[in-house]
């Protein structure tokens, strides 16, 4: 009888201490996998911190969504409305550049279409609008990037292409720029100044590209 007592309290002693270890085993894995207040903050961290490096590796003046969101009704509802129905889905894409021309305090923008329908092996279209949606200019067989002169005419910007491998000068008049840089004669400058504004690069100055 005493041996039958003494089995059964070593068994009652190792069902104990199994219980114990299993026990300790459960509350250290939850440990490990509940998220901790730093696991927390470092994640919610690393989402902002790629958000900030998402809009830094774009040009300033490129990503604005109201902007582009204004673009994108204009776009369908005027100045493309009689081509909608020839484009595809992959043509509805541009980029947009918000800048200053004429140094009047109201900022002009620059519209890049990047779609085949609006390219050529001569380059793409590009539309310049006012700050009242009115067109300055739609330039066509014009390769990106561009360069823009502050220091220009007429109290404009000049703006500077790469045409046929050589420089080229638009400068405006009468409120317009020429809309095909392929025809005008060489720049008598060999490249940009170092103070001219690069915009549409890929390499320097990426613009966010939207669709409409």
């Amino acid at each position: 009888m005493k041996k039958i007592k003494s089995s059964l309290f070593v068994i009652a002693c190792a069902i104990a201490l199994f219980s114990c270890k299993d026990e300790k085993t459960v509350k250290e894995t939850v440990k490990e996998t509940e998220p901790t207040i730093d696991s927390i903050k470092n994640e919610t961290l690393s989402t902002a911190t790629d958000s900030i490096t998402e809009l830094q590796s774009f040009a300033e003046g490129t990503t604005d969504e109201a902007i582009a969101g204004q673009i994108k009704n204009f776009l369908t509802n005027v100045f493309l409305k009689d081509d909608l129905a020839n484009l595809t889905e992959s043509d509805r894409k541009f980029q947009f550049q918000v800048i200053d021309l004429n140094n009047d305090g109201k900022n002009e923008i620059f519209i890049n279409f990047i779609s085949s329908y609006f390219c050529g092996s001569g380059g793409c279209s590009i539309l310049l609008i006012d700050s009242n949606w009115k067109t300055i200019t739609y330039f066509t067989v014009t390769s990106t990037p561009l360069w823009i002169e502050k220091k220009g005419a007429n109290e404009w910007a000049t703006i500077m292409v790469k045409s046929q491998g050589e420089f080229k000068e638009l400068e405006n008049k009468n409120g317009k720029y020429p809309s095909n840089p392929s025809v005008l004669p060489k720049s008598k400058n060999d490249a940009p100044s170092g103070s001219a504004q690069l915009i549409f690069s890929d390499d320097f100055a990426p613009a966010k590209t939207f669709t409409f």
